[in-house]
């Protein structure tokens, strides 16, 4: 089995294996919209390693300076 795979290179046989999303945005690309080049991560591989980690906090905690963050009440924040 296949651990990663090109996103331009996902067909629909491949959903159960990278998920909808994944297979989506390789929809998306092969149409021609701009999206930068993707390896995707198998979801095997992507569960084997979310089992790995000690969950005594949630993931994101780490990241608090992060632009991952989103404050909802920051206008500025959701603007595209």
């Amino acid at each position: 089995m296949t651990n990663f795979y090109w996103l331009d290179q996902l067909q629909p046989s491949h959903r159960r294996l990278v998920g909808t999303k994944a297979l989506c945005l390789s929809q998306l690309q092969q149409k021609g919209y701009a999206i930068a080049p993707s390896v995707v991560v198998s979801a095997q591989v992507f569960r084997r390693f979310l089992d790995t980690i000690d969950w005594l906090e949630p993931l994101f905690t780490d990241f608090s300076d992060s632009s991952i963050r989103l404050d909802i009440e920051n206008a500025r924040q959701l603007q595209a």
